[in-house]
């Protein structure tokens, strides 16, 4: 009875064990030792039932643990929830023979303290295990008492039993209770996890694809634009071009403003139909029939840039116009790239060579003269004359006018009045615009002009050397001719900005020796990207100042006199 109260005032379980081990070693060394060995043996009998309830605990608990965390959780999680319940059932199973199973448990713990759920179901386990130690101890201390004698014995194994029976089913409802608990808290948990994280990754799985998707869609319909524009973007016209025109513009307009971005071909880009040159029906493609017996047919490379198309093309034309109302002027481009690609953009339709010359035919034309507005006698001029040789048996009368510059002549050295009034015309002009009275007033304040043309692989390239000695024979030390090609060689921007700094300026403006301020003025000239002329210019180093004038000769009104003058010559050619 001492032994019971010491139980249930507190005592260690550790000594009930060691009392019960002690009895098992030795029973039959005590003179009750057959009575005691009896008790002990169905003792031991209730302590393996109770260890096979608490194995079969253990093993659902793993099972659990085995389909609910085990295929769900990180490794981590996995061998946490493994460790875990191996420490469980050694604890069970071996109590004080394999502390460490206490050890391993509580080390396990303390890695998974910040799993506020996980610490509830931990809890749940050592009052458990609390209880069934609460049970050993009882059982252990019962059966101690017992031996001392026979009939104390069999009344504390019958107390023992009852209270083992009792004990252990309430034990086994308790842990299942608690286990079936543990586990649907746990799998609750689990489930309710593993949805919103399976939820969270078929949202962003469904993002993903769905971004992927678009992305694909906008490359696709990017491309398809891309391959219409370089199926427009060539030299000659085809019975297609129109239909190719018209459904390049229409898949364009389709694009929202993320896929034109990406329209990226072999010729074609964003800027093709997205940038804005102006107002293109500030234009006139003067394309109309019921043209009469006299045609003055202007011809020029073209722009694409509307502005300048307006000011400069249309500008010499309207002179042109004026000067000779008994003509009827009607214009063409030699660039069928530059029709395509005003026609797609902007829906004006402008005659290439073949287009005009039939149209002249079919509408009885006799007398044709033809204006170019090319600057020499070039590549661009040689194709002219040679269409229009081809139509000469059409026409009573056909005569061709001079370029801007006049004849080539045969070396730099040579210079005519074309080229004389051209210069003057181009250097009064950047001076007002740039605020000077003069050349010699822009060289005194250290002001250079550096006129940029395009350049050519043709004989006339020769031009441009003849354009900077006229510039020298009007005494203007601080006018430098440039070309885009850098043909001839001594006209490429490298060898420009040596002239320019060896001769002492420090400002710097840059114009184009073109008749149109188009791609090459507004690109190669003043662009931003590090091949264009301001950027070699500012890379230098050299220079204080940099500026752009972004005119085409077309509009200066000498230059468009200079045409007159020349289409006066071939009309009173064929008079004679």
């Amino acid at each position: 009875m001492n032994m019971m109260r010491k139980r249930e005032s507190g005592e260690s379980p550790e000594r009930c064990r060691h009392c019960v081990r002690e009895l098992l070693q030795s029973p039959l060394g005590n003179r009750e030792g057959g009575a005691v060995l009896t008790e002990v043996r169905r003792t031991a009998l209730a302590w393996n039932l109770r260890s096979a309830v608490h194995r079969t605990c253990i093993l659902i608990t793993i099972h659990e643990y085995f389909l609910n965390v085990f295929w769900k959780k990180s490794v981590y999680m996995r061998m946490c929830a493994v460790a875990e319940n191996a420490a469980v059932f050694m604890q069970w199973e071996i109590g004080d023979r394999f502390p460490m199973g206490f050890f391993i448990r509580d080390s396990i713990r303390k890695y998974k303290k910040k799993e506020e759920k996980e610490m509830k179901r931990k809890s749940l386990l050592a009052i458990l295990l609390a209880a069934s130690m609460a049970a050993s101890m009882t059982a252990a201390t019962a059966t101690v008492a017992f031996a001392e004698t026979e009939e104390a014995a069999e009344e504390t194994t019958d107390d023992a039993e009852a209270a083992d029976d009792g004990e252990e089913a309430d034990d086994a409802e308790t842990t299942d209770d608690a286990e079936e608990a543990d586990d649907v808290e746990t799998t609750s948990d689990v489930e309710v996890a593993d949805d919103a994280e399976e939820a969270d990754d078929a949202e962003t799985t469904d993002d993903a694809e769905a971004a992927d998707d678009t992305a694909d869609a906008d490359k696709e319909a990017a491309d398809k634009v891309a391959a219409l524009i370089d199926a427009i973007y060539v030299q000659e016209r085809t019975d297609d071009t129109d239909e190719q025109c018209k459904e390049a513009k229409e898949a364009w307009d389709a694009l929202t403003d993320a896929q034109k971005e990406l329209v990226e071909g072999e010729e074609a880009s964003p800027e093709y139909f997205g940038r804005d040159t102006g107002d293109a029906s500030k234009d006139d493609p003067r394309n109309q029939d019921e043209i009469g017996e006299n045609e003055l047919l202007v011809v020029s490379f073209g722009t694409s840039f509307n502005d300048s198309r307006a000011e400069d093309i249309k500008g010499i034309e309207d002179a042109l116009a004026e000067a000779f109302p008994d003509w009827s002027v009607r214009r063409a481009f030699t660039a069928q790239i530059i029709i395509n690609h005003v026609q797609a953009r902007d829906d004006e339709k402008i005659d290439n060579m073949q287009q005009a010359l039939d149209r002249a035919v079919a509408n009885g034309v006799k007398n044709l003269v033809v204006q170019p507005t090319h600057l020499m006698h070039g590549a661009e001029y040689d194709e002219m004359v040679e269409a229009i040789d081809a139509y000469k048996d059409k026409f009573e009368s056909v005569a061709i006018a001079e370029p801007m510059l006049g004849e080539v002549g045969d070396d730099a050295t040579v210079i005519n009045d074309d080229k004389a009034a051209v210069a003057q015309a181009i250097t009064d002009e950047a001076v007002k615009e740039a605020g000077y009275d003069s050349m010699e007033a822009a060289a005194e304040d250290g002001t250079a002009f550096v006129f940029m043309g395009h350049g050519t692989s043709h004989t006339a390239n020769v031009t441009y050397d003849q354009m900077q000695t006229q510039m020298e024979k009007l005494g203007f030390t601080n006018a430098f001719i440039g070309t885009v090609e850098g043909e001839p060689e001594d006209t490429a921007c490298d060898e420009v900005i040596n002239k320019v700094k060896d001769a002492g300026f420090k400002k710097v403006i840059l114009r184009p020796l073109m008749v149109v301020a188009g791609d090459h003025a507004n690109n190669d000239m003043a662009g931003d990207d590090d091949d264009s002329w301001k950027s070699m210019f500012e890379a230098s180093g050299d220079f204080d100042e940099i500026d752009c004038q972004i005119e085409g000769l077309g509009r200066i009104d000498a230059v468009e006199q200079l045409y007159v003058a020349h289409t006066q010559a071939a009309i009173d050619s064929i008079a004679k």
